[in-house]
């Protein structure tokens, strides 16, 4: 899980909502992510050398994402692939979209995590949609 900019939420908390849900989950902390985002594969690489970084001491044997980047993680990570829903059919909605209209999407977000998304709108004086 990485340090969000585009979320002011601290990313303990953001992670306490996945550990409540999913207590068996181990959860990596990704502070103080690279700022440098793309799919050339200058950006691919700083990515990727910050993600084996994070993961040293795991050994993973998949990635899983639902984004067109999860090609180049596991082929650089030397790991399998494994797209979920990338058409985005059997769940349509992204952060993305949810933090776009938090109202029209609030079904696919969690109780908790909503509650605490609109606090931060409402603090930050936005618009809910």
């Amino acid at each position: 899980m990485n340090q969000a900019e585009e979320i002011e939420i601290p990313i303990e908390e953001r992670a306490k909502w996945i550990q409540e849900k999913y207590p068996q989950v181990h959860i990596i902390y990704g502070y103080h992510p690279p700022k440098q985002y793309g799919m050339d594969d200058e950006s691919v690489k700083v990515q990727i050398d910050y993600l084996k970084d994070l993961t040293k001491e795991i050994h993973p044997t998949h990635f899983f994402s639902s984004e067109p980047y999860g090609a180049k993680v596991s082929q650089y990570m030397q790991v399998e692939n494994c797209q979920v829903d990338p058409e985005r059919k059997n769940v349509p909605i992204s952060a993305t979209k949810i933090r776009q209209n938090l109202e029209a999407n609030k079904k696919y977000v969690e109780p908790k995590v909503y509650e605490q998304i609109k606090f931060q709108f409402e603090n930050k004086g936005e618009k809910l949609c």
